[in-house]
């Protein structure tokens, strides 16, 4: 088993500096390792925020560029106070699009 490549998000920045905020290491960790701590399947672990996300997006149809766009806006917005909504908001997509598509990836464990 080796370990997952890490993509720098933010230009010019070393990794060992975008991996120590919270959010970037959070967000790498899900990712690479395919887990979530808000769960689609159990939402009494998500927060408010979230469950309301899944409820958006539980019926629509995710596509590729909608998760690419959700996933700019919480790269684009890592400063925001809320970036932990945004998030929240890129796994719920992640998860739901693999759902749909029936992917391997649909098996996601909790952290």
């Amino acid at each position: 088993m080796s370990g997952a490549r890490y993509k720098n998000l933010l230009p010019g920045s070393p990794v060992c500096q975008e991996l120590g905020d919270q959010y970037f290491m959070q967000k790498y960790v899900e990712e690479a390792g395919n887990t979530w701590a808000c769960k689609i399947d159990v939402p009494e672990n998500c927060s408010e925020m979230a469950n309301l996300l899944i409820q958006q997006y539980e019926d629509e149809t995710i596509s590729d560029d909608e998760a690419k766009r959700i996933e700019k806006k919480s790269t684009r917005n890592m400063m925001d106070k809320n970036k932990g909504d945004l998030r929240d908001e890129l796994a719920i997509v992640l998860q739901l699009k693999a759902k749909q598509g029936g992917s391997s990836e649909e098996s996601h464990d909790e952290l």
